[in-house]
């Protein structure tokens, strides 16, 4: 058995590790010569720990299909310190392949006694949410704009591992490198996707409603629409932007403007390399105006944030290895894949009804429908109504009507729920002051939109 250890440090801002690696977790990927436990062996087990703020990944290397058990007995008898165990797709792969292994070779193992944080599951719901095509891990590195060194597949190794497993001794160096490259970048490409768990946090509720406002807009009819704005916060910012619609409602997620390193808007002023407002011309233009540049307070290093020379290497518009740590701490290298910017701000827009809705009442057989005025009435105030112009009420007639704006609801939330037709799945109810002053309001309905929608 061969046993490999990389250590390296992270940033020591980066949010997603603080929220999920933590010492009492471990991250874990298996290589195997085949998808079946019953027939196929692990080659290789590569782990990953955190303490005194480094992460050391450690690979064990079977050389040989009868080292299977070493590497087995070497990884279970780690785990009892740590409660969690970080995987992608490990619940539906490496952990039931694991337990296979270990019941053939009669090894005891707890596996199912671990809290199991399986990324990929996390993930599982929010491919066309993000425009993605898969939720490959490798699709998945590259929308966060990380590049690997190893062009192969876990499938594409397992003939280059049997060609070494024949003769270790004899065998090509060049094809243990590939071996163990691939399985360090699946270790260490995990790690940097953790903040992709920051999309399901949002959807489950983890946010803040900041601000709200109503705003109208022209159809394709010429006549005038209105929608309902909600500015939320995610408390686990987005390592990427995304855009877009379910059913209702139109998600849009941007970088936080005070915060982008690239971009030279007035709004985004507020540069990464300094806090300051007046230093706020933005860290890409070369006027004098940003001689009060991001990398630097005085006006020696003033020749602006955008030239190219070593001197104004801290600027946030340079791509040099220096700059990269005064914009995020680290390069997409180091397990950073979010160098441009963190996204802290979410746009919710939801069309309004405008017009008129029906408010059904529930007990129909205590009313009397008018034709004549299309309303019901209490049968104690409809009594006074000449016979001809009233009718008993059925479930679909038993209504009356109110004109404003309203906003659609999937469940009686909140109340009164008005419909257009007695068999509509969707309510609305009326878009009021005494809805709107209340946060909790506008976060319950939020998270009532995003759960429907995204189920």
């Amino acid at each position: 058995m061969k046993t490999w250890q990389t250590t390296f440090t992270p940033a020591a801002e980066n949010p997603y590790i603080k929220e999920y690696f933590t010492p009492t977790s471990i991250f874990f990927d298996i290589e195997t010569t085949g998808f079946s436990a019953a027939r196929n062996q692990v080659y290789m087990i590569g782990y990953a720990l955190q303490t005194d703020g480094k992460i050391r990944i450690t690979q064990l290397f079977a050389e040989c299909p009868d080292q299977e058990q070493e590497i087995l007995f070497a990884f279970l008898e780690l785990l009892p310190q740590y409660d969690t165990l970080i995987s992608f797709n490990g619940t539906g792969f490496d952990v039931p392949f694991l337990k296979g292994r270990c019941a053939y070779h009669k090894i005891p193992e707890h596996l199912d006694s671990f809290r199991h944080l399986d990324i990929y599951k996390q993930l599982s719901r929010y491919k066309n949410i993000l425009g993605l095509s898969n939720l490959k891990q490798k699709t998945l590195e590259e929308f966060l704009g990380i590049v690997r060194e190893d062009l192969y597949s876990g499938g594409d190794l397992i003939s280059i591992y049997s060609e070494y497993a024949k003769n270790a001794a004899l065998s090509s160096q060049d094809a243990c490198a590939l071996l163990k490259l691939h399985n360090y970048e699946d270790m260490k490409g995990m790690i940097q996707l953790l903040p992709l768990l920051s999309y399901p946090r949002f959807f489950e509720g983890d946010f803040q409603v900041a601000s709200w406002e109503t705003s109208s807009w022209n159809t394709y009819e010429g006549t005038k629409g209105w929608e309902l704005i909600l500015y939320v916060k995610p408390n686990l910012p987005f390592p990427e932007p995304f855009t877009c619609t379910l059913g209702k409602l139109y998600i849009s997620a941007s970088r936080n403007q005070t915060e982008s390193c690239t971009s030279g808007s007035r709004n985004q002023a507020e540069s990464c390399a300094s806090g300051s407002r007046n230093q706020a011309e933005s860290c890409a233009s070369g006027s004098r105006n940003q001689t009060e540049s991001c990398a630097s307070g005085s006006r020696n290093q003033a020749e602006s944030c955008a030239s190219g020379s070593r001197n104004q290497a801290e600027s946030c518009a340079s791509g040099s290895r220096n700059q990269a740590e005064s914009c995020t701490s680290a390069s997409r290298n180091q397990a950073e894949p979010y160098a441009s910017g963190l996204c802290r701000q979410v746009t919710l827009r939801i069309e309004l009804f405008t017009g008129e809705l029906r408010y059904f009442y529930p007990n129909y057989k205590d009313y009397y429908y008018l034709p004549a005025e299309d309303t019901a009435l209490h049968k104690s105030v409809a009594a006074y109504v000449d016979r001809d112009y009233r009718t008993q009420a059925t479930a679909a007639t038993c209504y009356c009507k109110k004109s404003g704006r309203f906003l659609p609801q999937y469940q009686d939330l909140f109340s009164p729920a008005f419909k257009q037709n007695y068999k509509d799945k969707t309510s609305w109810f009326e878009l009021t002051e005494a809805f709107t002053e209340k946060k909790e309001n506008l976060k319950k309905y939020a998270m009532h939109l995003l759960k429907t929608e995204i189920l």
